[in-house]
C-alpha cells in the first residue's frame, strides 16, 4: 500500500476536503514543510503571503498563522534547542521561530537562503543560498549567528546530512552537481555529477545511499539520482514520469516519496530502486513531510494553495457487535468466530 490522499486541506480558508481536491486554487503558495516532534504540529511556509502555517495533525488545519520575512522556502526544527527555521529567500534572513510561543525570537540575515539542515554531530545549522557565488552557512543555534561560510557549486539548493559518514551533501541547481562536505573541516571534499538542475535530496537510512531529485529532463527523461555515500558514486539513475522535487523517507514502510511537477508524488522502493506507484495530488507539489504520529505525508501544492495530506498505513474502524443465541440448551456453551478470531 503506497498511499492515497485521504484529505485536501485549502489554505485560503482553512477547510478540509476528503479526497484529492485537485481544482482549488487560491493565492497562497505552500512550499517548505517540518515536523515539531514536540508539539506534534506540522510547520508550513507559504510564500506569497509570506507567514508560516501551524497546522495540528489531530484536526489537520491550521491552528495559527506566523508572519515571517519575503518568499519563505525552506524550514527546519532544531532538536537541540527546539526552535524552527525559516529561510526566507526574498529578505534575505532566517526567521526564527519560538513553538512555545509561536512568536520569532530573532532573525539572522543570511544572503538568498533556501534550504537548511541541522547537523546532529555538532549541533549547527547549515544553509543553502540559490545564488552565485554558492555559499553554504553554517550557523551556531546557540547564538544564532553564522560562523563560517563554506563555497560549493552554483546555486545550491537541497542540502541533507548522512549520518554514517557525518558528510554534508548539497545540491547545486545550476551546475548541476552535489558537493560533499566534510563536517569537521568545513571543506568541499568531493563534487559528483548528476542530472540537470538537481533540487531535492535526502539520506535513507535502510540503504545508507543518498538520493537526488534532478527537476529537469536530460534526453527527454526525468531521473532520480542515488549516490553510494562510501565512493561518493552514483550507482543508478531511476526514471520517473515528470521532473522531480523534494524527497522524504517515509520510517513506517521504508519508501521514498517524491513530489513531482506532474502533479504527483511518486513513490520508489529504495530496496530494488524503481517506481512502484504515482499518486496524483494537487497542482505544484513542492515540499513534503513525513509525521510519524499520524502515519501520514503532508504535501505543498504550491500552484493550488493546498495541502495534499496522504495516507500511508492500512486504516482499520472498529465496530460493536451483538450476537444473540438461541436454540441451545441452557448453559451450552457457544462462540463466534470472525475472521480467524474466536470470541465466547
Amino acid at each position: 500500500n503506497i498511499g492515497y490522499v485521504k484529505y485536501t486541506l485549502d489554505l485560503c480558508n482553512n477547510t478540509l476536503l476528503n479526497g484529492n481536491a485537485a481544482n482549488i486554487k487560491c493565492n497562497a503558495e505552500p512550499w517548505g514543510l517540518a515536523y515539531d516532534p514536540v508539539n506534534g504540529y506540522i510547520y508550513v511556509t507559504d510564500s506569497y503571503f509570506n507567514v508560516v502555517y501551524v497546522i495540528s495533525p489531530l484536526t489537520n488545519r491550521i491552528i495559527n498563522t506566523i508572519e515571517v520575512g519575503s518568499n519563505p522556502m525552506g524550514i527546519v526544527y532544531d532538536p537541540n534547542n527546539g526552535y524552527i527555521y525559516v529561510a526566507n529567500y526574498g529578505s534575505g534572513d532566517i526567521s526564527v521561530i519560538n513553538p512555545h510561543t509561536n512568536q520569532i525570537i530573532t532573525n539572522i540575515t543570511v544572503e538568498s537562503p533556501a534550504d537548511i539542515v541541522y547537523d546532529p554531530s555538532n549541533g549547527y545549522l547549515y544553509v543553502t543560498n540559490l545564488a552565485y557565488p554558492g555559499i553554504v552557512y553554517v550557523i551556531d543555534p546557540s547564538i544564532n549567528r553564522i560562523i563560517a561560510n563554506i563555497t560549493v557549486g552554483d546555486a545550491p539548493w537541497g542540502i541533507t546530512y548522512d549520518p554514517s559518514n557525518r558528510y554534508l551533501y548539497v545540491t547545486n541547481f545550476d551546475s548541476g552537481t552535489v558537493s560533499v562536505i566534510n563536517t569537521l573541516t568545513n571543506q568541499v571534499i568531493a563534487n559528483i555529477r548528476v542530472g540537470v538542475y538537481p533540487t531535492g535530496i535526502i539520506y535513507d537510512p535502510a540503504n545508507g545511499y543518498i538520493y537526488v531529485a534532478n527537476s529537469a529532463a536530460n534526453y527527454g527523461s526525468y531521473t532520480v539520482s542515488v549516490i553510494n555515500p562510501s565512493t561518493n558514486q552514483i550507482i543508478t539513475n531511476i526514471p520517473v514520469e515528470g521532473g522531480p522535487n523534494w524527497i522524504v523517507y517515509n520510517s513506517a514502510n521504508g519508501y521514498l516519496y517524491i513530489t513531482d511537477s506532474a502533479n504527483i508524488v511518486t513513490v520508489i522502493d529504495s530496496a530494488t530502486n524503481t517506481v512502484i506507484g504515482n499518486i496524483t495530488v494537487g497542482q505544484g507539489p513542492e515540499g513534503i513531510v513525513y509525521d510519524p504520529s499520524n502515519g501520514y505525508l503532508y504535501v505543498a501544492n504550491q500552484f493550488s494553495g493546498t495541502i495534499s495530506i496522504i495516507a500511508t498505513t492500512n486504516e482499520t474502524s472498529e465496530y460493536s457487535v451483538t450476537f444473540i443465541e438461541s436454540g441451545l440448551p441452557s448453559g451450552t456453551p457457544w462462540s463466534v468466530t470472525v475472521n480467524g478470531t474466536t470470541k465466547t
